[in-house]
């Protein structure tokens, strides 16, 4: 099997997940071991100081994880300047999981930020301005603040609404519950602290308990990602820094379902069973060529017909976020121009089903390095390395197809594998995009996927009824993860049935 089959999905809603924990209290600089599957994956240091009226609140988090046999290398910091009042000041975020960093800078005034991104691979940086998120909310330093008060007041349970600044600007509603009042080891030392329970709205299912210092110091976290486990451990900076073992997440999200499916490159219709063990299922998207209906609140009956698409909502095409270009899809690159010239030269302006098909293929045939050792590249980014998995050719198809003047997003979810790291007939998390096209009549998003090559032996546009999407993406500023996220609790967790 071809490896860029599966996909870094879950490492796109991994890495989010993993944004620094607030760590309550006043001016400090600490050290975390951070785990995965009882495995060490590298460090985070979060800091506090306060000077001249200012507080600055810092983080820094350096992972390594591996897919099958391929090490990414992920490293993010932020930094946060606010009022000794409260008043946010300017803020600055890195995140590299390719080859090159993305910068996005803020400057706050008076309701609204300067923002400033450079993405990766490109030198020249965009710059806008953005209104602030709507209603009330607090710093970071001054919701550490507060929720340290309210621990040293007793309080059972409080909720903070906090500006976050690690994907584009939004408030995130944290609510933490205490659990109990105990003692906890820290440093080698026994402290009176609590056991705490916390849930946001940004990633709604996904629960984290920490253990921390009566003050709210976070000691000790673990955050359960469907089948993986991370863990925060608080440590001295020699002993959060000493070598990783880094630990292979993907074997454990292949899904090895009940029943058979008998040549699935060419499969045109399927109906699968859905089920999250011993939890309630959300909602996933119900249309194109997917159709779903509720059995019950832990299970979701899918059908896919290929070639049967269902319109499009009315007002997608008009949707700019579909059509413009973001840190992620540079449609406006000039690679990317050039790439998809090339790729239409040979086509009529007007057959539309055949341009897209030679986008897809040329992505297809442009990226030469299909493997894991990319994180999550950027379109532009691919444009010039011509290396990355399903995550790289969605992005670049993405961008080639608004480049050309389509609306499109790409697509999460999963795809049927007859081989794969020793284990037969399995689904993976994979990537793929979809299209905004006129047929018969009517307005409807068409699925394509890069990764396959053309032929008798692929379904259309390398898409076939084994295609399970989870989630669609624009990819716009601020949201690309916020979209991805919540695949996060289904990882390691689902069951398929076919039908």
């Amino acid at each position: 099997m071809n490896l860029q089959r599966l996909s870094c999905v879950l490492l796109g809603a991994l890495v989010f997940v993993l944004a620094p924990a607030a760590a309550l209290g006043d001016d400090h600089d600490r050290w975390y071991v951070v785990k995965m599957q009882g495995q060490r994956a590298g460090w985070m240091n979060t800091s506090r100081t306060t000077a001249e009226g200012k507080i600055t609140s810092a983080s820094e988090t350096r992972l390594t994880i591996k897919r099958g046999e391929a090490a990414i290398q992920i490293t993010m910091t932020s930094r946060f300047v606010e009022t000794v009042e409260g008043k946010p000041v300017s803020a600055r975020t890195v995140m590299n999981m390719a080859s090159q960093p993305t910068v996005v800078e803020y400057a706050f005034l008076e309701g609204v930020a300067k923002v400033r991104r450079t993405a990766a691979g490109r030198s020249t940086p965009v710059e806008t301005e953005e209104d602030l998120p709507d209603g009330s909310w607090l710093t970071p330093a001054a919701a550490e603040t507060y929720g340290r008060k309210r621990l040293e007041a007793g309080a059972q349970e409080f909720t903070v609404r906090t500006l976050d600044v690690s994907q584009g600007l939004r408030a995130v509603t944290t609510t933490t519950r205490v659990l109990d009042r105990l003692n906890v080891q820290a440093l080698g030392k026994t402290v009176p602290g609590v056991k705490l329970l916390s849930t946001t709205d940004f990633a709604p299912g996904i629960e984290t308990v920490t253990f921390a210092d009566e003050r709210g110091a976070m000691v000790r976290s673990e955050t359960n990602l469907g089948g993986i486990v991370m863990e925060m451990i608080l440590a001295d900076r020699d002993l959060a820094q000493a070598e990783v073992d880094a630990p292979e997440l993907m074997e454990s999200t292949l899904v090895k379902p009940k029943g058979r499916i008998d040549s699935p490159r060419t499969l045109r219709t399927a109906t699968y069973l859905l089920r999250l063990k011993g939890k309630d299922l959300a909602d996933i998207p119900s249309g194109g060529a997917q159709r779903v209906e509720r059995v019950d609140a832990s299970t979701l009956r899918v059908r896919i017909d290929a070639d049967n698409i269902a319109p499009a909502p009315e007002g997608d095409g008009a949707r700019d976020e579909f059509r413009r270009p973001s840190q992620m899809i540079e449609s406006e690159d000039e690679v990317v121009a050039r790439l998809t010239r090339g790729a239409l030269s040979g086509t009529r302006p007007d057959d539309h089903e055949a341009r897209v098909e030679a986008l897809r293929v040329a992505v297809f045939r442009h990226i030469h390095n299909k493997g894991f050792g990319v994180g999550f590249a950027s379109a532009a980014e691919v444009a010039r390395t011509r290396e990355g998995d399903c995550s790289e050719h969605a992005a670049l198809l993405t961008a080639m197809l608004r480049n050309a003047g389509y609306a499109a997003r790409t697509a999460s979810g999963l795809v049927f594998v007859e081989e794969f790291a020793g284990r037969s007939g399995v689904f993976g998390y994979h990537m793929w995009t979809q299209v905004l096209l006129e047929r018969d009549g009517a307005k409807r998003w068409i699925d394509l996927d890069a990764t396959l090559p053309g032929g008798r032996n692929v379904g259309r546009n390398g898409f076939d009824a084994t295609h399970i999407v989870l989630a669609t993406a624009s990819m716009k500023d601020g949201d690309t993860v916020n979209e991805l996220v919540a695949l996060a609790p289904l990882i390691g967790a689902l069951e398929i049935v076919v039908e």
